[in-house]
């Protein structure tokens, strides 16, 4: 490559590959899960949100916590329902995975 090129990394195609992510294309949030078979068998740098290795992604820890702490707050107090179908969603690549249809939930209180 010369000198002063510019890499880019497609996140959303690395988590599509199938090799690492059996059906891909199924929402299986328990696939991220410390105890899942999927994951302790996958290679560490299969799956980069905050890119990886000593020099990774300064805010990952807090961002992480701080995403949990509002997930646990959202659903002790309410239930949540999506009103579009997965299959119907459209994405758009950009530097980000972007929705091109409106991703629609509904919040119910408990």
């Amino acid at each position: 490559l010369p000198a002063g090129s510019r890499i880019l990394i497609p996140l959303h195609a690395m988590g599509w590959n199938s090799i690492y992510f059996p059906h891909p294309e199924r929402f299986q949030p328990e696939r991220f899960a410390p105890e899942s078979d999927d994951r302790s068998a996958r290679h560490n740098y299969s799956y980069l949100p905050f890119s990886g290795g000593p020099r990774c992604c300064i805010g990952k820890t807090y961002a992480l916590m701080f995403m949990k702490t509002v997930m646990v707050h959202i659903l002790r107090r309410c239930a949540v329902e999506s009103q579009v179908r997965l299959k119907d969603i459209v994405y758009e690549i950009r530097m980000v995975m972007y929705s091109k249809t409106p991703v629609l939930l509904t919040f119910e209180p408990r």
